[in-house]
């Protein structure tokens, strides 16, 4: 059965079931499975080289795995090429034609299926409205800016009523403020449409904003999938915790209540466990530290060594008593050389 066969947008999940990729001797994906759900927005996160473009092209058939399977909707289409698929893909370098107009550019993948004149007419400016691109149709990419570009490379994903949408890092080329904008459209347009869409970026804001659900990758190995919320505040693992957001992470020993710091710090916990002993990592998030510049109970001292001013925010940074450092970030106002009382409330022990 080719997928394409139906040309009507299905709800669609993805099943991914131990695959394994490999590149001579090098091994991009060792054992992944996932579960994408259907009209879910799903982002495969992790710094470059992990895996997550590997995955996304194979998902897309563009990678043929070397074991294990991937099906959609329960059907095994892990040997099927792109075209059999009925998926619109989005590339990170956007792939448009410079010698075509946009609207040969949206209009390819309806062309090659045959469409009527009138079908692909009503189809494309369809496309373009749900980019705000309307009117663009006989401009050239070179006419184009990046971000226009890249709305003109979704739009020619979509006008084929894909039933998945791949997007791979899609807005890495473009500027701060245009990403963040762009994001949010992409977002909604997901939204509009029902479509399941599998999104592939190493910005982590990116992932945490959009995501339904996140899957941290490293290494050719998915660490942990879940919300953005359960992602940020609960890590499985030191990895994820430093990777995703700003992370205080210190090693050292749990020692009857107190974690002492490899350098010499003596840190007050709050929930201690005591089958809790020995060496282990302390985690917590900048912004979850209780502070006050009197002394507070539980607390202990620190010297804001530096301050760094990010708008809404401030992020100190504080050395403590024996050495250890730490993030504070926070609204309110300390001055460098500062003594503050901090206290650790909300943490992990890995």
């Amino acid at each position: 059965m080719k997928v394409s066969d139906s040309h009507e947008r299905r709800s669609t999940t993805v099943t991914i079931e131990d695959l394994v990729k490999k590149f001579g001797s090098l091994q991009a994906l060792k054992g992944v499975s996932l579960d994408i759900h259907e009209k879910e927005f799903f982002t495969l996160l992790g710094p470059s080289g992990c895996g997550k473009t590997t995955l996304l092209r194979s998902i897309a058939g563009f990678e043929k795995p070397n074991s294990g399977r991937i099906l959609f909707n329960g059907i095994n289409t892990t040997e099927l090429p792109p075209w059999e698929k009925n998926i619109g893909f989005v590339f990170q370098n956007y792939a448009l034609w410079p010698n075509k107009t946009v609207f040969q550019n949206v209009s390819y993948g309806l062309e090659l299926r045959k469409k009527s004149k009138d079908y692909i007419n009503e189809k494309v400016q369809w496309a373009l409205a749900m980019v705000e691109l309307t009117g663009v149709e006989k401009k050239y990419p070179e006419e184009m800016s990046g971000g226009q570009q890249q709305r003109v490379a979704i739009a020619r994903a979509l006008v084929i009523d894909p039933d998945i949408l791949l997007l791979d890092e899609p807005l890495s080329n473009l500027d701060a403020k245009l990403r963040i904008s762009l994001r949010k459209q992409i977002r909604q347009i997901q939204k509009a449409l029902g479509i399941t869409a599998v999104y592939v970026t190493h910005d982590q804001e990116e992932a945490l904003e959009i995501s339904d659900r996140i899957a941290v990758m490293n290494n050719g190995v998915v660490l942990q999938v879940g919300r953005p919320d359960e992602i940020y505040r609960n890590p499985k693992d030191i990895f994820v915790a430093d990777f995703i957001g700003k992370a205080n992470l210190i090693e050292g020993n749990l020692d009857d209540g107190i974690f002492l710091s490899a350098a010499g710090s003596r840190i007050p916990l709050s929930k201690f466990v005591k089958s809790q002993q020995g060496g282990a990592v302390l985690f917590t998030r900048p912004e979850l530290l209780v502070h006050d510049s009197v002394p507070i109970d539980g607390g202990i001292p620190a010297i804001v060594s530096e301050r760094f001013y990010l708008g809404n925010i401030s992020r100190y940074s504080l050395e403590l008593d024996g050495g250890s450092q730490m993030l504070l970030e926070t609204n309110k106002e300390y001055k460098s050389g500062d003594t503050i009382y901090i206290k650790v409330e909300k943490y992990e022990i890995f």
